[in-house]
């Protein structure tokens, strides 16, 4: 699976084109995320590395009616770019692996690089 999409580009036209939707309204952790695939390559170790683009909201608010949107979540929460991507690797990491474990990929060898954030897909 490691280069099959480099092989067969329709494979990897097929991944890139896939949207994804993400909705948390656990209590102080509200997220409505979207997101797809954008780019694919394999590591050293031959790990699949991911890169996403991502949009929606989120809030890290105890009140649910605070949902900002993604690229304004810095500037509204008083936080770093990196912790906001961190939390969104974090709640999507699972179905990115699900994901490609329809392809026969072990799950562990998935991990999400690079993180753009965007207004709209």
């Amino acid at each position: 699976m490691e280069n099959a999409y480099k092989d067969h580009k329709s494979i990897g036209r097929l991944i890139r084109n896939q949207v994804f939707n993400y909705t948390s309204n656990h209590y102080g952790d509200n997220m409505n995320l979207v997101y797809k695939i954008t780019y694919i390559k394999t590591n050293r170790n031959g790990d699949l590395l991911v890169n996403l683009k991502v949009s929606g909201t989120m809030s890290r608010n105890w009140s649910r009616h605070n949902n900002t949107c993604i690229t304004e979540y810095v500037k509204n929460n008083y936080s770093t770019s990196r912790r906001r991507n961190d939390d969104i690797r974090r709640v999507v990491r699972n179905d990115v692996r699900k994901f490609f474990r329809l392809f026969g990929m072990d799950t562990y060898r998935v991990e999400i690089g690079k993180i753009k954030v965007c207004k709209e897909l």
